[in-house]
């Protein structure tokens, strides 16, 4: 079964790039899901906590969004989708030491956005 879930997710990501290639649109997707998950996971008992969870998840994909395509995609399937390196460099068609750079540079990336607009 775990040998399976690499290559599903690889044949989505290509499905996906295929799609994009074919519309030349560029397409956001709010993902409600991901919020949702945050909420539950991090309790928010308040209308306050709850505003400061959207606002920080907003403010991530904002930042996630600037990320050139290879780090956006490594960064999303290791953080959001938790796949381990090899199954993200089997994914994506990158050597394993590409995709750790990616994601370090990627993570390094928002962390200076983070700090630039908060500072």
């Amino acid at each position: 079964m775990e040998k399976i879930k690499p290559w599903l997710f690889k044949v989505a990501y290509h499905t996906f790039i295929d799609v994009l290639r074919k519309d030349k649109h560029l397409i956001q997707v709010k993902d409600s899901e991901v919020l949702n998950h945050l909420l539950d996971q991090n309790q928010a008992k308040s209308a306050e906590d709850e505003y400061v969870i959207k606002d920080q998840l907003n403010n991530w994909y904002i930042a996630v969004n600037q990320l050139t395509v290879s780090k956006r995609n490594a960064l999303l399937l290791r953080d959001y989708y938790q796949l381990s390196y090899q199954e993200i460099a089997d994914i994506l068609n990158l050597s394993l030491s590409k995709v750790k750079v990616s994601i370090y540079r990627g993570r390094k990336e928002i962390e200076k956005k983070w700090l630039d607009d908060y500072s």
